[in-house]
Formats: structure tokens, C-alpha cells, sequence
């Protein structure tokens, strides 16, 4: 389990300030805090936003908008409909 620690870093419990895979204490020098593979996990998060922002939809008719359109609504027909309850 040492080799996960790593490749991804040392993964600690709320209740138990030790490593759950190697059991390396949290203050220790054997613990790792980012593994060398740590960049995956964050570019993997900032993409998943990124996506999440662009790729919104219309609280109406549930259609995709694509970076155009109002906050709420995806064109003014839906905005005319619109009921909000």
C-alpha cells in the first residue's frame, strides 16, 4: 500500500491522524501530503467546473444552453411561460 501513498499521497481519517493505507502518522516524515500524481485529481476538478458552468439548462423546457441565454430561461418564449412556484 506504501506505493499508493506514493502515487495519489497519504489518506487520513477525521478521527485517526494516521494514514489509513501505510499507517504513517500525520506529523511523521514517512507521511506524504501530495503524491506525484495529485495533478490528475485537480486538473480532473477543474475541468468537471468548467463543464458544469458551460453546460447549464433552461428551468422550463429543461433544453441545453450552450453560454447564451438568460439565467433562468433559454429564450423569451419560455420566459413568457414561465411559472415560477
Amino acid at each position: 500500500m506504501r506505493i499508493r501513498c506514493l502515487l495519489w499521497g497519504c489518506e487520513c481519517a477525521h478521527d485517526y491522524p494516521a494514514c489509513l493505507n501505510c499507517g504513517a502518522a500525520l506529523y511523521e516524515s514517512e507521511f506524504i501530503q501530495i503524491g506525484k500524481l495529485s495533478w490528475i485529481w485537480s486538473a480532473y476538478r477543474a475541468i468537471r467546473e468548467a463543464w458544469g458552468r458551460l453546460n447549464r439548462r433552461c428551468d422550463v423546457c429543461r433544453k441545453r444552453m450552450w453560454l447564451a441565454g438568460r439565467a433562468n430561461c433559454c429564450s423569451q418564449k419560455c420566459y413568457d411561460e414561465w411559472i415560477p412556484f
